[in-house]
């Protein structure tokens, strides 16, 4: 079981906490989520399928990936295969840094955005950054 705590938002500011706001309008209390800690070996054939640890796992239409800091990299890989490919692969990417300063990729996340509607990218930051709108 996860437990995610969502913060009532005010409907006329969905973007005062992003994440809250995301979890709050696309999922469901008691909706059930598939929550994975990277493999060692984890290879995406696009599409929605993945092999982890040499397994091949069920299909996915709908892919939620969180990350921090420089851990963005093999996830932007992931991204970039989809995005590419157009393989109708439904992404959010979920970015955490220290400042704005500190995010990695952004320019080729938003070019990626950008190109593909399948793919969101929301942004956080754990110090505040007058002018930061994720």
């Amino acid at each position: 079981m996860f437990l995610i705590k969502v913060h009532q938002i005010d409907s006329d500011d969905p973007n005062a906490f992003k994440i809250n706001y995301y979890l709050e309008t696309k999922i469901d209390i008691g909706e059930y989520l598939q929550i994975d800690v990277f493999a060692d070996d984890l290879i995406y054939k696009g599409h929605g399928t993945f092999i982890v640890n040499k397994i091949t796992m069920p299909k996915m239409r709908k892919l939620l990936m969180l990350a921090g800091g420089s851990g963005i990299a093999p996830l932007f890989s992931i991204c970039q295969a989809s995005v590419c490919s157009k393989d109708g692969l439904d992404i959010t990417l979920i970015c955490s840094h220290k400042n704005k300063k500190d995010i990695l990729l952004e320019e080729l996340l938003q070019q990626l955005d950008r190109y593909n509607t399948n793919l969101k990218v929301y942004y956080t930051l754990s110090r505040y950054d007058i002018g930061f709108d994720g």
